[in-house]
């Protein structure tokens, strides 16, 4: 079960990336003229672009396992009981000690999610690509 769920995060992962890169190929060839060195630079600044987006969600992914955000997400949980009340909920009041500890019991049960490995790996990944595509840019030019 465990290596299909990291098959499925990775098809996923890439499939967005790849996305993200079409989207940003395409827009940049869409406004500059045909031929092999532009589109060697639409294809860097493609990759560029997915490169900086899942690195940067990796490393959201890494702060939020770190419990980092717990204080934002007991806000949102208390105002939710504030102004949804619902009498199971109402009659459990959380302490935020008690919430980050429900947090992490919740955490280590679940095991380890492939997500944030996935999420650097291949942002390095499209990180490398971009730059051999403006290597090859340039060799062109």
């Amino acid at each position: 079960m465990n290596r299909k769920k990291t098959l499925i995060t990775w098809a996923i992962l890439l499939a967005v990336e790849a996305a993200i890169v079409l989207l940003v190929a395409g827009f940049e060839l869409s406004s500059r003229g045909g031929g092999t060195a532009p589109l060697m630079q639409s294809l860097s600044d493609g990759f560029f672009a997915a490169s900086v987006l899942v690195i940067g969600c990796g490393l959201l992914v890494c702060i939020q396992e770190a419990g980092n955000f717990y204080g934002i997400q007991f806000l949102f949980h208390t105002l939710t009981r504030r102004f949804f009340p619902n009498r199971e909920r109402a009659d459990s009041k959380t302490t935020y000690f008690d919430y980050c500890l429900e947090k992490r019991e919740r955490r280590a049960a679940e095991g380890k999610s492939p997500a944030k490995a996935a999420m650097l790996l291949s942002g390095l990944g499209c990180l490398a690509l971009a730059v051999l595509f403006t290597a090859l840019f340039y060799r062109l030019s």
